[in-house]
């Protein structure tokens, strides 16, 4: 007896066997992800690294200058190179808008200067990397967070990570977006966006700058006018050798960004304050206790007037007649739309400013100085919207058409006023009309004379006499 089966057709004498012995059944390979990096990574990686250490070597730079210069004074104490080494950390954390803690004193101010030479050393930096693919410049922020961690790690005694954290995401980032953005095709990037929206980013850009040129044109009438006082200041620092007179400039060019951001605030009307009792505005000028800085000499010891709102008021107008002359042929609503991508654009970046303006220099009055960034960004939003939605409808061709078809009514309505008074004068000036009355013919002779008795609405007694004459001569 054998095992085999026969496999032949119709073996078993059933047709199907046949068809179910060559049946072939295909599986689909299931689909593979692979997670590659672009090419261009390390090196936008690296370069992250590169802005971390040059920004770190740079603050380093000027603790170790600043201590140079100032060590022979007396008030210096104990401190030595290596004190001054370790301050490079707490100016680095500054300008990554980081909070220092000494004891239980908590200090903040950001040389915003400097930020912005490291974000554009850093965008600078990226070009290098413009032949790979966009997105290779993203690596540049792991790069500079991770450096910048490690050097923190060394020495981090007095760091607030908490307040560090967003800084050390940010001042990449800025950098790293705008070099993504501007390799990337337009048409996948802002291309994307209508055009009001387009418009509105870029128009909110060129506002915050022409905010900026008016309130440093603004510092620079100040310290003309405060001279002296900046003078008597600089005086009581006692500055000593050539090294200290440069470094309180190279300071105040640090904080330059700052002193604008607070002379805006200034401009705005809600002002800034150096102290929960020192809150300077247009229309009032507190005495009080300032830091010892220089440039604080500008401030003034009598109210300006809030006149100086104007000037964003202004900003705000040729806002209104930008927006109505490069999109005149757009409906209103559009207009409208590319206004409020414009104040929506302007608040971010307004924001990010003030928040970097803001100080903290110690306990009681110096616990929190600077602009009133909450009142200040409603003040320039009502400021700029206002007055720029003002001259948006004025000038836009459909309130043209609305106000000569409201003017061609009104005038046409006068027309027919003044006519209908014509008419009525006129009236009034003619004859009263005259009615008569036929006697009856029964109630008089034949021979008699018919009379003609002449009825009005006024006086009748001259007719009355005249028909009487006639009726005598007739006797």
């Amino acid at each position: 007896m054998s095992d085999r089966q026969d496999s032949s057709p119709g073996a078993n004498g059933d047709p199907r066997d046949d068809t179910e012995s060559s049946r072939v059944t295909y599986v689909a390979a299931r689909p593979t992800v692979r997670i590659t990096l672009p090419d261009g990574w390390a090196r936008a990686l690296l370069i992250g690294a590169e802005a971390a250490f040059v920004g770190w070597a740079l603050s380093a730079l000027i603790s170790l200058v600043t201590y140079f210069g100032i060590s022979h004074n007396p008030w210096m104490g104990e401190a030595s190179w290596n004190d001054a080494f370790t301050v490079s950390f707490n100016v680095w954390n500054a300008v990554l808008g980081g909070t220092n803690i000494v004891g239980d004193t908590s200090y903040r101010a950001v040389p915003t200067l400097m930020t912005l030479f490291v974000m554009l050393m850093l965008r600078g930096r990226l070009v290098g990397v413009r032949h790979f693919p966009p997105a290779a410049h993203w690596f540049a922020i792991p790069g500079f967070f991770i450096l910048t961690a490690l050097l923190f790690a060394v020495n981090a005694s007095h760091i607030d990570w908490g307040s560090l954290l967003p800084g050390l995401v940010l001042v990449p980032f800025f950098p790293a977006a705008w070099a993504y953005l501007s390799y990337r095709p337009r048409e996948e990037t802002t291309g994307r966006l209508p055009l009001w929206a387009r418009r509105g980013l870029s128009y909110g850009a060129l506002t915050v700058g022409a905010l900026a040129l008016v309130s440093t044109l603004f510092l620079g009438v100040a310290i003309l006018r405060s001279w002296d006082s900046i003078t008597g200041i600089y005086q009581l620092l006692s500055p000593e050798g050539r090294v200290d007179p440069v470094m309180i400039v190279i300071a105040h060019i640090a904080f330059a960004p700052t002193i604008i951001a607070w002379m805006l605030s200034w401009i705005a009307g809600p002002g800034f304050s150096l102290g929960p009792d020192a809150i300077h505005t247009p229309g009032n000028a507190p005495i009080a206790p300032i830091p010892p800085a220089p440039i604080l000499g500008i401030l003034p010891s009598t109210p300006w007037g809030y006149w100086v709102v104007l000037f964003p008021i202004l900003i705000g107008v040729s806002l209104g007649v930008v927006i109505s002359r490069r999109m005149q042929d757009q409906l209103l609503r559009e207009q409208g739309y590319t206004l409020l991508a414009t104040l929506g654009a302007s608040t971010v970046i307004l924001g990010v400013w003030m928040w970097s303006a803001q100080a903290y220099l110690g306990v009681n009055r110096m616990a929190a100085i600077g602009p009133r960034t909450v009142w200040v960004l409603l003040a320039l939003l009502v400021e700029l919207g206002i007055s720029a939605a003002t001259v948006m409808t004025l000038t836009h061709h459909t309130s043209y058409a609305w106000m000569r078809g409201m003017s061609g009514k009104v005038s046409e309505a006068a027309k027919e006023k003044v006519h209908k008074a014509g008419e009525k004068s006129q009236k009034i000036h003619e004859d009263p009309p005259v009615k008569t009355e036929t006697l009856p013919t029964e109630a008089v002779p034949d021979d008699a004379v018919t009379e003609q008795i002449a009825v009005g609405d006024g006086d009748n007694s001259a007719e009355s006499d005249h028909a009487q004459e006639t009726s005598e001569d007739g006797k």
